[in-house]
C-alpha cells in the first residue's frame, strides 16, 4: 500500500452528479472506471462512473445492488488483506491516498487484476467525508509480469544449471581421462610387461573410454534439452512393446545379475510420446534399477491410468535404496552424484537428471521413493493417446449410421474411418488403431487384405479386427480367423451385438 500524507483535497467537488465533476472524461476510457462515495448525515451515496462493464461483466447496477458493492468481487483469498488496508487507510488522518492491486471475479468468473487508487477527502476531525477510487484493468500487465518473471525464474535456474554442468565438465570428465592416460602411459612404457597385466590395463582403458562417452552423450542430451535445440517428434505409442524393447537391451546387464523382471502392462495402453527420448527415459530409469538391484533381486515394471489424460509408470526395484542425503541431490543437474552399483557398476550421475528433462518436456511428472536397505520407486506420468477405432465402409449411409451410433455410445472413442482399403492401410499404419472394423466387399481390396497387410506390420499383433459381412462360406471364414479376426458381425448389422463387441475393447 502506497499511502501520500499530503492533502490536496480542498477543492475537491461535489460527486452527486457526473456533471460535478469532470468524470465525464474518464468514463469514456475503455478498461477504467471510478466509484465516488459521500458521506451525508450519516449515510453513504455511492456513484459509478465509467465502462465497469467492462471490466467486471457487470452493469454499474449490479454492482450497487449488492452489499458490500465492488468488495464482493474480490477474489476470496485477498479479501482480508484488502479490507484491512482499507480500514487502515480511513483511520489514519494523515493519509489521503493510497493503492490496493488485487484479483476480482468477473462475471463470467474470469480473473481480472485491479489497481485500484483512492483519494479521500476529511472533514476537520479527519473522517472521511468523500473518497473516489480510480480502477484500472491491469491483468494484461499483470500477466506480463508473472510470464517475465517466470522467465527470470528459467533463467535463473538454467544459469545455476550452467554452473553445475561446467563442474561435471571440469571434474567428472578427468577422472576416466586420468585413468586412460595414466594405463596408456605404462603400455607404452613398460616392456616386459606381463600379458595378464596387459589385458587388465586394457580393460580399464575400455571402461573408462565407454564411461567417459556415456557421460559426453548425456551431457550432450541434457544440454540440447536445456537449450531447445532437440525437436520432439511427438506420436502416438504403444507403450508395451517399448518397454519390451528398453528391457531387451538390458538383457546382459539384467542376466550377469540374475535379475527378475516382471512387466505389468496392458497392451492397449497408448501414449504420446517422441519414441526415441521416451525409451531413453525408460532406459535410465531402468538402468538405474539393474544398477542397485541385488543379484537375484526383482524389478517391476507396471503402468495403468492415472487419469483421463496420463498414463502412470513404475519402475521398481529391491536394492539399496537412496538415503536422505542423497535424495535431496536426484534429479539435480548442480548436485549431480554418482555411486557405485551393487556389483561395482559405475554410472554418470546424469540419467536420472536426464530422465526427468525428457518426461517434463512430454508433459509428464516425476517423483519417487526410496529407504536405504527397501530398494527404490520410481513413478512417472505420460500423457495417454486417445482410443482410436479406424471404420472402414464403402456405404456411405451405412457409414453414417454407424459412426453415429459409435459417437452416441462410445463418446470418448476417437473414430477415423475412409470407404477404401488403400486409405484404411495408411490411416492404420500411421494413426495406430486399436481396432479396425471393415467391410469384407471393398473396392479393388478386400477386408481379408487390409487386415493381412496390417498384421504384417503389427508384429506383436496388439490391433483388433471386426469384420463387418454377409454370412460367409467356411473357407472365406477360416482365411479371416487366420489373419487374426476374432469378431465377426453379420449384417444387417444388430447394434446391440456391435456394442457388446467394440465394449470388450473400448
Amino acid at each position: 500500500m502506497n499511502n501520500s500524507g499530503k492533502n490536496n483535497y480542498d477543492k475537491l467537488p461535489s460527486t452527486k452528479t457526473e456533471n460535478d465533476f469532470p468524470i465525464s472524461l474518464f468514463s469514456g476510457l475503455k478498461g477504467h472506471f471510478i466509484v465516488v462515495r459521500k458521506f451525508l448525515e450519516g449515510k453513504e451515496v455511492i456513484n459509478i462512473f465509467g465502462s465497469i462493464e467492462s471490466v467486471t461483466g457487470f452493469r454499474a447496477d449490479d454492482i450497487l445492488s449488492k452489499a458490500g458493492d465492488i468488495f464482493t468481487l474480490i477474489d476470496d483469498y485477498y479479501k482480508e488483506s484488502v479490507r484491512k488496508s482499507v480500514l487502515i487507510f480511513y483511520s489514519d488522518v494523515n493519509l489521503f491516498e493510497t493503492e490496493l492491486i488485487y484479483p476480482i471475479k468477473n462475471f463470467q468468473g474470469q480473473r481480472k487484476w485491479l489497481k485500484e487508487t483512492l483519494k479521500v477527502q476529511r472533514d476537520e476531525k479527519g473522517k472521511p467525508e468523500n473518497i473516489i477510487s480510480f480502477f484500472s484493468d491491469i491483468t494484461a500487465l499483470k500477466e506480463a509480469e508473472d510470464k517475465l518473471a517466470a522467465r527470470v525464474k528459467d533463467l535463473e535456474d538454467l544459469n545455476s544449471s550452467k554452473d553445475g554442468f561446467i563442474s561435471i565438465l571440469s571434474h567428472d570428465l578427468r577422472a576416466p581421462f586420468t585413468s586412460i592416460l595414466g594405463f596408456s602411459e605404462i603400455l607404452m612404457n613398460e616392456a616386459g610387461i606381463s600379458e595378464k597385466d596387459r589385458q587388465e590395463y586394457l580393460q580399464y582403458i575400455y571402461g573408462s573410454s565407454k564411461h567417459l562417452l556415456q557421460l559426453i552423450n548425456n551431457l550432450l542430451d541434457w544440454s540440447r534439452i536445456q537449450t531447445n535445440r532437440i525437436k520432439f517428434d511427438v506420436v502416438r505409442l504403444q507403450a508395451q512393446n517399448t518397454i519390451y524393447q528398453c528391457i531387451s537391451s538390458l538383457t546382459q546387464e539384467i542376466v550377469n545379475k540374475r535379475l527378475n523382471i516382471r512387466v505389468d502392462l496392458q497392451d492397449n495402453i497408448f501414449i504420446e510420446a517422441d519414441e526415441k527420448y521416451f525409451s531413453l527415459a525408460i532406459m535410465n530409469l531402468l538402468s538405474n534399477a539393474v544398477k542397485y538391484s541385488h543379484e537375484g533381486g526383482n524389478i517391476l515394471v507396471r503402468a495403468f491410468r492415472y487419469n483421463d489424460r496420463l498414463i502412470e509408470f513404475v519402475v521398481k526395484d529391491e536394492g539399496v535404496g537412496i538415503n536422505e542425503t542423497n535424495r535431496s541431490k536426484i534429479f539435480k543437474i548442480d548436485r549431480v552424484f554418482s555411486t557405485q552399483g551393487t556389483k561395482g557398476e559405475k554410472g554418470t550421475g546424469l540419467g536420472l537428471t536426464l530422465a526427468k528433462e525428457i518426461i517434463n518436456k512430454l508433459k509428464g511428472e516425476i517423483w519417487f521413493y526410496s529407504e536405504p536397505g527397501d530398494g527404490s520407486e520410481f513413478h512417472f506420468t505420460i500423457p495417454s493417446s486417445p482410443s482410436i477405432l479406424l471404420l472402414v465402409q464403402n456405404d456411405q449411409t451405412e457409414r453414417d449410421d454407424n459412426l453415429a451410433f459409435i459417437k452416441r455410445e462410445f463418446p470418448n472413442l476417437n473414430i477415423i474411418n475412409t470407404d477404401n482399403g488403400y486409405k484404411a492401410i495408411e490411416l492404420a499404419l500411421t494413426k495406430l488403431p486399436g481396432v479396425i472394423a471393415s467391410d469384407h466387399d471393398l473396392p479393388l481390396m478386400t477386408g481379408l487384405q487390409i487386415f493381412q497387410m496390417v498384421r504384417k506390420n503389427d508384429k506383436h499383433g496388439k490391433v483388433k479386427f471386426i469384420l463387418l459381412c454377409p454370412p460367409l462360406n467356411k473357407q472365406t471364414r477360416k482365411l479371416y480367423l487366420d489373419a487374426g479376426v476374432e469378431d465377426f458381425i453379420e449384417k444387417p448389422i444388430d447394434q446391440n451385438i456391435f456394442y457388446k463387441i467394440l465394449g470388450k475393447y473400448f
